[in-house]
């Protein structure tokens, strides 16, 4: 199910969440941050890899189609120096990868959009104990 608006959108994110561009982020990030998870896995997602080409054209095709429904994340905790416990969230392989290329593109466009460093985005600050 999708929007009634989503194939309007399509070409957009057909932009976005292609081949190349889910290649990429794959070899350049993902693959790296997953082997660097508290969890990691014995053969370093090499499945995935070895597969790599298959894989992204079918995720490139669940998202164009609106069928890409996000797995369920691996959950544990991590026990902290004091006793207390972290809550840690593992996605899988194939959402770690979608939300790094979504987040690569819209830290493209912010970036472009970001004030110079000319200007200031913050106010003088005052001096509250002189009044």
């Amino acid at each position: 199910m999708y929007s009634p608006k989503f194939p309007l959108k399509i070409d957009d994110l057909r932009k976005v969440v292609n081949v190349g561009r889910l290649k990429g982020v794959w070899k350049s990030k993902v693959r790296e941050a997953m082997r660097n998870q508290p969890i990691p896995d014995p053969l370093e997602n090499l499945d995935f890899h070895v597969r790599l080409n298959s894989n992204c054209e079918a995720i490139e095709a669940e998202v164009c189609s609106a069928s890409y429904i996000p797995r369920p994340p691996d959950r544990f905790l991590s026990e902290k120096s004091k006793g207390l416990c972290r809550q840690l969230v593992i996605p899988s392989v194939k959402d770690a990868l979608i939300l790094q290329t979504l987040s690569d593109a819209i830290w493209a466009e912010i970036r472009l959009k970001a004030p110079t460093k000319k200007r200031s985005t913050h106010r003088p600050t005052t001096d509250f104990r002189k009044q």
